[in-house]
């Protein structure tokens, strides 16, 4: 597909000020190189997407109902990518999915070691 009709796509499911055509061409050199990251290396003095505000949010999010899917919880935090809101819960909260739960990284260590599922 030409970054043209990839463009035109972008902005015909989010709006047409969803991303410049220009980065759209980009994004398509990068993975015809073989990139797969679809975000941006931090360099010195760039800001990072994820702060303690947006941690924060998503931990209260979290902890109103457990049994969450990223996709719903992604709705009440769209400025963010699926990826980016997987990566907060892993990276940043340290929780880890187990069956249909998240629970903490602890706990499902405790979990796995004791041969115990919920």
């Amino acid at each position: 597909m030409k970054p043209v009709e990839t463009h035109r796509q972008l902005c015909g499911m989010y709006g047409e000020h969803a991303t410049s055509s220009s980065v759209v061409r980009r994004w398509v050199f990068l993975f015809k190189e073989g990139c797969e990251n679809v975000h941006n290396d931090l360099w010195s003095g760039q800001l990072s997407v994820v702060n303690e505000d947006l941690v924060h949010a998503v931990k209260e999010k979290v902890r109103e109902n457990r049994r969450f899917t990223i996709t719903s919880l992604s709705l009440h935090f769209h400025q963010i990518s699926l990826s980016l809101l997987h990566k907060i819960l892993s990276d940043n909260l340290k929780f880890g999915r187990l069956c249909a739960c998240w629970l903490p990284e602890m706990l499902l260590e405790e979990f796995e070691t004791a041969g115990q599922y919920i």
